[in-house]
């Protein structure tokens, strides 16, 4: 018996025993934690930290490639880009091929940005991860991969 199951004594349709809500549980907290600390050490968003880290990471991309990989909302990205283009921590130029596209990325603001707010970041990141063998680590990304897969699918008995 899991732990789940011995806290509900078992019963199936526990609440706890669903996986979108303890994701979303799970998923709360922890952007309530990302959120307090880029509030207090960077006076950034979780949305606008996750804007520079995707750019930091693929380097010059479109709106429509930050949203693919992040799968963040069409309206919420473009408004925080707007705003870290005006702030001067964006930079946003016409795609020459495609004039519907602008490609953003970094400025020298942004990558100071960065490089001040990765490091308590990545402290965040070991602090999750803190008690959680490696083996642990791998199950656990090899099951969001299936429920990934298992999402995308939209046919199920």
């Amino acid at each position: 018996m899991t732990a789940a199951n011995e806290e509900t004594g078992g019963d199936p349709n526990s609440l706890e025993n669903f996986i979108t809500a303890r994701l979303s549980r799970t998923h709360a907290i922890v952007v309530q934690q990302a959120s307090q600390l880029l509030r207090e050490k960077a006076n950034l968003s979780l949305v606008q930290w996750r804007i520079i880290a995707l750019l930091k990471a693929f380097g010059p991309s479109t709106s429509v490639d930050l949203i693919e990989y992040s799968k963040m909302d069409k309206g919420l990205l473009s408004r925080n880009v707007k705003q870290l283009v005006a702030d001067g921590v964006v930079t946003s130029e016409l795609d020459r091929d495609d004039h519907r596209q602008h490609i953003l990325s970094l400025s020298a603001t942004g990558e100071d940005i960065h490089q001040r707010t990765e490091p308590f970041m990545q402290a965040r990141r070991i602090h999750l991860l803190e008690g959680i063998s490696e083996q642990e680590r791998e199950l656990f990304y090899s099951v969001l991969e299936r429920l990934d897969t298992n999402a995308k699918r939209h046919e199920f008995p």
